[in-house]
């Protein structure tokens, strides 16, 4: 799950990876998760390399990426490959 500065940069994102082929839609920021913006992109785990590296190549700003763990959601750590 991907979080972003805005929610233009969310929608932005969702025509990004539907444009490339890979599944992935929008959902509400979940409550536990603090973000400037009320929608995250989920994406399947399969796909999150190649959508952070399609992000990447356009230097398209992700605000945090998140996976989910018992009970809530965990933030990626820098330099972490998901």
């Amino acid at each position: 799950m991907l979080a972003f500065p805005s929610l233009h940069y969310a929608l932005k994102a969702e025509r990004i990876v539907q444009e490339a082929g890979i599944t992935g839609g929008l959902r509400p920021t979940p409550r536990s998760i603090s973000t400037s913006c009320g929608l995250v992109l989920a994406v399947k785990e399969k796909d999150l390399a190649a959508v952070k590296e399609l992000f990447a190549s356009r230097a398209f700003p992700v605000e945090r990426v998140y996976f989910p763990v018992a009970g809530g959601w965990r933030a990626e750590e820098e330099g972490e490959t998901g």
